[in-house]
């Protein structure tokens, strides 16, 4: 088992085509973590939906939801409360785990080698998928002037590194287990 883990930490390929695979075995290590601490439980949630388990979403966007409204109290968020703490977490899981640009699947640029190479022009070559404030807005319910008024779009990057860092935790933790 030990040899399993080890090398499942260090493939490069963490397809989701079978079972016994190396995504499974990295978020079953993470899934060993639930229940330790809240930050480590959202993190193994998160190794979860990386490898494909869309099951865990609704229960990792209530956790950060609640998260949020404690955070937006604490620190003094305007314009964010439990009235759209869960629309703000569904934003920052959506792009936390979809980050990348569609059209160009990351790269920046469209093209074969051999052929005419050009900038993405979704991304503008950044790789990045493109933020909509607009739609952001409308789902959480607010005009676009209030949203940008608010700072939401900084509330949401703040959302996103809380998750990067709840899944380094639960990455951590499957390490520290796998060298037992």
């Amino acid at each position: 088992m030990r040899e399993k883990i080890l090398k499942a930490l260090n493939t490069s390929d963490l397809s989701t085509e079978e079972w016994e695979n190396s995504c499974h075995v990295i978020a079953s290590l993470g899934a060993a973590q639930i229940g330790q601490k809240r930050h480590l439980s959202i993190g193994a949630y998160l190794l979860h939906i990386r490898a494909g388990h869309t099951s865990f979403i609704p229960r990792v966007v209530s956790l950060v939801a609640a998260t949020i409204v404690s955070r937006a109290r604490r620190e003094g968020w305007k314009g964010i409360g439990r009235h759209n703490a869960e629309g703000v977490a569904q934003i920052a899981l959506q792009r936390f785990v979809d980050s990348l640009c569609k059209a160009c699947n990351g790269v920046g640029k469209i093209g074969e080698l051999g052929q005419v190479i050009v900038l993405c022009q979704s991304c503008r070559g950044t790789g990045k998928a493109r933020i909509d404030d607009r739609a952001d807005a409308e789902l959480l319910g607010m005009p676009v002037r209030a949203f940008h008024a608010h700072e939401i779009r900084e509330r949401i990057k703040d959302v996103i590194a809380l998750l990067d860092r709840m899944e380094g935790f639960a990455s951590g933790g499957t390490k520290k287990q796998a060298r037992g």
